[in-house]
């Protein structure tokens, strides 16, 4: 029986063509479900969150503390925090159920929540209706809010206590009843129209500050000179901002004390006294107010008063007194028997008990030590 080969070599042929289809098909598919897994693996990445407080890595796996300024890759042991805080070889946790670092995990389902009246145009509320963000943030606050556009600083609503009313966004709701109530907002009939008043409801700046007084008060619009509030003696009724609320200069304000000099004003302890261009008298920032340190700082202060040094203590408070049965001398300082009649000066070696007993110019003791005459 005659075999043939021209059949079979056709049937080997074909059967080739048809494996090498079949290759090219599988890998084809292949190819489409790597892109498939790897655009999946994007998605689902981009929907990851870190914390509020939470920076992402490179690759938007991993979230650290945002002190470390930046998350894991090369040097992270030397970042603030060090290798435990920025560093992400060991991160194994995911965030919703450990603290930075961790693994960042997909936001929860948010529903948006319309802005109440009182957020200003162009604005949205947050979850709970009190703070306002920009628009472009689409939500306001809450898991996420640094990976919006605009970051943290304008989605994130955490640390924000300034009002809507000095046009800043974020912002707290101006009129909403349970917003927080250290909030800083307009006090009637205080404040001067087109101000606003400090944290402590004694003050008044420029309303373009958007905060009165306070940290970083240098660096908002008008700078120091209009948003800083630690050397302000100025009345409102001057018209001058930034300025002291009226009411608060009679009722509050240090005035002149019995024993502070003409132009001088007493420290809150009323023992030490300042010029009173200083504005207070000795405590917290006294050496950035008019006059500096040297004028407003009573911390290292030693002279009395009755010197006509500034700042000074007051002579009533620290002026020491001489010993039973001695006097003082013209100065003040320095301590003679009673016996004498009059302390040191001229003819004081013609009194009772001599130069040795009621002359001072040579006296070194001090009156502690129970000699007389005494130094004090």
């Amino acid at each position: 029986r005659s075999i043939n080969h021209n059949k079979i070599h056709k049937s080997f042929s074909l059967q080739k063509t048809r494996n090498s289809s079949t290759m090219k098909t599988f890998a084809t598919f292949n190819s489409s479900a790597l892109l498939l897994l790897a655009v999946f693996t994007s998605i689902h990445r981009s929907l990851a969150v870190c914390p509020d407080t939470g920076i992402f890595d490179s690759s938007n796996y991993f979230c650290c503390p945002e002190s470390c300024g930046s998350c894991g890759g090369t040097g992270c042991h030397l970042r603030p925090g060090g290798a435990s805080s920025c560093c992400t070889s060991s991160i194994t946790q995911t965030c919703d159920v450990a603290n930075l670092p961790c693994i960042a995990t997909d936001a929860p389902t948010q529903t948006p929540t319309s802005p109440p009246s009182n957020c200003p145009t162009g604005s949205i509320a947050d979850a709970t209706g009190l703070k306002c963000c920009a628009s472009t943030c689409i939500t306001c606050g809450g898991s996420g809010c640094n990976t919006r556009p605009g970051g943290q600083y304008a989605c994130c609503t955490s640390s924000v206590t300034v009002s809507c009313s000095t046009g800043t966004l974020p912002c707290v709701a101006e009129t909403v009843t349970d917003a927080p109530t250290d909030a800083p907002t307009d006090a009637p009939g205080l404040c001067p129209t087109g101000s606003i008043i400090d944290p402590y409801n004694e003050k008044c700046c420029d309303e373009d500050c958007g905060v009165c007084g306070g940290y970083n008060c240098h660096t908002r619009p008008g700078g120091a000179a209009a948003c800083c509030t630690g050397s302000v003696t100025t009345p409102c009724s001057s018209g001058t901002l930034p300025c002291l609320i009226d009411s608060i200069i009679v009722t509050d304000a240090p005035t002149d004390a019995p024993g502070c000099p003409s132009g001088s004003i007493p420290d809150p302890y009323d023992e030490k006294c300042c010029d009173d261009g200083c504005g207070t008298c000795g405590g917290y920032n006294c050496h950035t107010r008019p006059g500096g340190a040297a004028a407003c700082c009573t911390g290292s202060v030693t002279a009395l008063c009755s010197t006509g040094a500034m700042p000074c203590l007051l002579d009533s408070v620290y002026k020491p007194t001489c010993p039973t049965a001695s006097i003082a001398d013209a100065t003040g300082t320095k301590c003679c028997a009673t016996s004498c009649g009059t302390c040191g000066g001229y003819g004081c070696h013609l009194r009772p008990g001599g130069a040795a007993a009621c002359c001072t110019g040579s006296v070194t003791a001090s009156c502690s030590s129970n000699v007389l005459p005494c130094t004090l």
